[in-house]
């Protein structure tokens, strides 16, 4: 079973993020005090209370006091058994990863970290208005290394622009990005493209035209270039996104991708369980108000079996393991339009089919968005 925890405050609004936050932290210590009370309401959502994974997002939960993430993970041991907890994440910004956090981080309970780099460029990290520079994240991914060893996850970011974009100086970027990484001791990378999202700075600059779209062949080179430079450093690409070293897979993500039960806790958490998804609301003060009337802020939504053929398709494409066409045929039944299609992507080199288990192929990961749409049903 797995618990994802939603802390949705930051210290600044990254121009590209569209994740629910706030950067008025005066609600953190209320906010808190409404988790733990979730905790105790949804206490018997899991169909067991034997937790593989914990995973703490936001936002930036490294904004936690050490005395609120105690709260919070002393009600998760009296509320669930973590005796065979495997793993348990908290994403970090470079700025509050000092040793004296680390030190109670780990204390605590945390045994992975997700470190929020981005890049290592000033001025990229200026223009993404990231709350960090350069030297912090090299500081901070040294001093991880003392007290976690190499059992770190760091995002990076691919395909960004730029106030003046200029391609090829973009492509000399990331591969100082990856040259940088390579002094470090890290056992997973997440990789993602830059996408412009609605209510968005970024998006309102493109559409102002203060900032120009960037082209797609651009795009599609620079995830080629991330790709190679991640396997130079010994990363194997087991997710569109995600690369691991030794076989260290994200176990908390991993079970997204295959569709496994998972309690969110927080506003705008989602969870999900037998074929039915919960969203809670994305209000932190309707939130707070809420719990503390004992009311679960949530809304439901009970999936058909379009849907959940489509969501085991696109998770199952989306990794190393594939999809096994059985069990996708258990959802229902496979039509000859999706036959056909799939047999023109086989013969394309685009998906590789094993017995009855389909992936898709390194040539076809570039299009793997395009690949599981027209695969949709």
């Amino acid at each position: 079973m797995h618990i994802y925890i939603h802390i949705p405050f930051c210290k600044k609004a990254c121009h590209y993020c569209d994740f629910h936050f706030s950067t008025n932290l005066k609600n953190k210590e209320n906010l808190v005090k409404a988790l733990v009370q979730e905790i105790e309401l949804r206490q018997d959502f899991l169909p067991s209370k034997s937790i593989e994974t914990v995973y703490f997002g936001g936002g930036s939960p490294s904004l936690l006091t050490e005395s609120e993430l105690s709260l919070i993970f002393d009600k998760l041991h009296t509320t669930f058994d973590l005796s065979k907890v495997k793993e348990v994440s908290l994403e970090a910004n470079p700025d509050d990863m000092h040793l004296g956090n680390l030190k109670s981080w780990k204390n605590i309970g945390i045994n992975r970290l997700s470190v929020g780099v981005q890049s290592f460029d000033e001025k990229t990290l200026a223009f993404m208005n990231r709350a960090h520079n350069a030297e912090q994240s090299q500081q901070a991914l040294i001093d991880a290394n003392t007290i976690f060893g190499d059992n770190i996850s760091v995002d990076i970011i691919f395909g960004r622009n730029a106030a003046v974009f200029d391609a090829a100086e973009q492509d000399r970027l990331l591969e100082t990005d990856f040259s940088n990484l390579e002094k470090y001791a890290f056992n997973h990378l997440s990789a993602y493209g830059l996408t412009i999202e609605p209510n968005t700075s970024f998006y309102k600059w493109q559409k102002t035209g203060m900032l120009n779209a960037i082209p797609e062949d651009y795009s599609a080179n620079q995830y080629e270039k991330t790709i190679s430079m991640a396997a130079s450093l010994g990363f194997e690409h087991y997710e569109i996104s995600n690369f691991a070293k030794n076989q260290n897979y994200a176990l908390h993500n991993t079970a997204y991708w295959q569709n496994k039960p998972y309690l969110g806790l927080g506003p705008a958490a989602h969870s999900f369980k037998d074929n039915v998804r919960y969203n809670a609301i994305a209000n932190n003060t309707k939130y707070i108000k809420s719990i503390t009337e004992n009311i679960l802020p949530l809304n439901t939504e009970i999936l058909s079996n379009d849907e959940l053929f489509n969501e085991a398709l696109l998770c199952g494409l989306r990794t190393k393991w594939g999809v096994n066409l059985e069990k996708l045929a258990d959802i229902k039944a496979l039509n000859l339009e999706f036959d056909h299609t799939l047999g023109s992507f086989i013969a394309k080199g685009l998906i590789i089919k094993e017995h009855n288990i389909i992936k898709i192929s390194e040539s076809g990961k570039i299009l793997a968005d395009s690949i599981t749409s027209d695969l949709m049903y």
